[in-house]
């Protein structure tokens, strides 16, 4: 399980792996975690104030999670770029719970994974 201090202390070796490339996108995968949407956000929002990171994005969080997220990083001055779901013609769930819509309304791209649902 994640803390938001773990978002700092990991950052060195992953920035690290890719060097000499910048990370465009850097995600916080999976809604849970031992620290608030809200912590998590602002240690994600530190990395962008020190030109580490140009933009945040998040896997799988829902609709509520995904707007205190976005809540969070518009106070400190940035937006939340992207939540990456499980979207495809067999799977379209994000289109009943609140998901999409919220995206569309908060300017948040959706990054569909799986959207050949597998090969099912």
């Amino acid at each position: 399980m994640r803390t938001a201090s773990a978002i700092a202390k990991t950052f060195p070796a992953r920035e690290k792996h890719l060097s000499p490339f910048e990370i465009g996108l850097f995600q916080v995968h999976m809604p849970h975690a031992l620290s608030s949407v809200e912590a998590q956000m602002n240690a994600m929002a530190d990395l962008l104030d020190a030109r580490k990171i140009r933009a945040v994005g998040v896997s799988n969080f829902s609709e509520e999670r995904m707007r205190r997220a976005q809540k969070t990083l518009i106070a400190r001055g940035y937006s939340l770029a992207s939540n990456q779901v499980r979207y495809s013609l067999l799977d379209r769930r994000i289109e009943k719970d609140g998901i999409l819509a919220a995206a569309k309304e908060l300017n948040i791209s959706i990054i569909a994974y799986s959207p050949l649902a597998q090969g099912c």
